[in-house]
């Protein structure tokens, strides 16, 4: 009965529908008959006839529901596997590579479904200046030709303002995989952050 429970979740994790069962947690909406009592998008789920079906095609209220055509039939586990992996957290190594002169003191780097999260630190004592720091590997890099890639934000600390003051910098991801930071005049190591699909 426990992963029962976990269907509840599956519509952008609010409780959907009149749909019980037997330990009176929330299942999916139960159609009574094969006329949408409500519209669907593509990937919700319902129950209709005792059965548990995925919605494959947008459904308007008023649409016949038809096996096949708009909802096909589906288990709970399939449906908790695709939610699984959906939202499963893969932590990445090797994604990014620093140019001549960038030591870089932490990468902390994951994916979760087709996102990627990136933050790095440089070392304070590595002056910076406006330019490329280093390279993302091309696995981790989406397809296409969008310009940038990706934008992210980070601080650098101004050397001529003494330790511990920071200055914020622009960075982004180009598409020859190269992460480009701006603003960082008189400035020395940094901490960035960026996300981007692939």
């Amino acid at each position: 009965m426990a992963n029962i429970n976990k269907v509840a979740l599956l519509n952008n994790g609010k409780v959907v529908g009149a749909g019980r069962n037997k330990d009176n947690s929330n299942l999916a909406p139960i159609e009574a008959t094969t006329t949408a009592s409500r519209s669907y998008l593509v990937g919700d789920y319902l129950m209709l006839q005792g059965e548990f079906y995925k919605v494959v095609s947008a459904i308007a209220i008023g649409d016949t529901l038809t096996v096949g055509t708009n909802i096909q039939s589906t288990t709970v586990g399939d449906a908790i596997v695709e939610v699984d992996e959906k939202f499963k957290t893969e932590t990445i190594s090797n994604i990014f590579t620093p140019d001549s002169g960038i030591t870089v003191n932490t990468i902390d780097a994951y994916k979760i479904g087709n996102e990627i999260h990136l933050t790095l630190s440089v070392n304070a004592s590595t002056a910076m200046t406006e330019g490329f720091i280093g390279s993302i590997a091309s696995q981790y890099m989406p397809s296409g030709s969008t310009v940038p890639v990706a934008v992210g934000a980070g601080l650098a600390r101004k050397t001529s303002m003494g330790a511990g003051t920071t200055y914020p910098l622009g960075c982004w991801l180009s598409t020859n995989s190269k992460i480009y930071i701006k603003n960082t005049t008189d400035c020395g190591g940094l901490a960035l952050s960026m996300t981007w699909r692939i």
